[in-house]
């Protein structure tokens, strides 16, 4: 999955997941690379919700939709949408925000654990993997959608395409199954870019 939808669906996760986390595109060891060697399961994804919370003055515009739905299950085959605008030029350093809550009796901030969870990355574009000898995936491709940093300022759009999630990496016990939600910011120094928020529910083994 490229940088746009990366950004916009959950900013640490779907896109290694759509790159099928195979090891050999990684240029060098992430926190998802060592997830990805640390077993496979099964995941249904229930109630995914997308809300766009940025202001108006954010430079960062989108929204995204995922199906089938109620569940998702991966592995398997996964058909995205989306539309974003861009304001400026998406590019190294790009600071990401990420704020992860579970419901256990009442929400709890889950920490930051090896980079999952709540956690702020310094510049996200590094880690991204590099794009792979035969380009960006075909759903991508085919539309002249760029799959990594930098992202020129621009209105991009995909239509429903459906991209084949091969494998996902073992999901830490600290998420296991439950409902979540999370808001993800983006900024250039402390100019905020863009701001999503995200629930979901997580059934493994589904």
């Amino acid at each position: 999955m490229n940088f746009l939808t990366t950004f916009l669906i959950v900013a640490v996760a779907l896109m290694p997941v759509a790159y099928g986390l195979s090891s050999k595109i990684w240029s060098k060891e992430t926190t998802f690379q060592k997830l990805s060697s640390a077993g496979k399961t099964r995941v249904g994804l229930y109630g995914f919700s997308f809300e766009d919370c940025g202001g108006s003055s954010d430079p960062l515009h989108g929204n995204v939709s995922l199906s089938p739905n109620d569940p998702v299950t991966l592995p398997g085959k996964l058909t995205v949408s989306f539309n974003a605008s861009f304001g400026v030029d998406v590019k190294s350093p790009l600071k990401v925000v990420l704020e992860l809550k579970k419901k256990e009796l009442i929400w709890i901030d889950l920490p930051c654990v090896d980079g999952i969870g709540s956690c702020t990355y310094d510049d996200f574009c590094k880690m991204l993997p590099p794009e792979p000898a035969s380009g960006c995936p075909p759903p991508l491709k085919e539309k002249g959608l760029p799959c990594r940093c930098p992202v020129k300022a621009g209105k991009y759009s995909l239509p429903p395409a459906v991209f084949t999630i091969p494998t996902i990496p073992k999901v830490p016990e600290f998420l296991a199954d439950g409902d979540y939600k999370a808001n993800v910011k983006a900024y250039y120094g402390s100019k905020e870019l863009g701001c999503i928020n995200l629930t979901f529910s997580l059934k493994l083994n589904e």
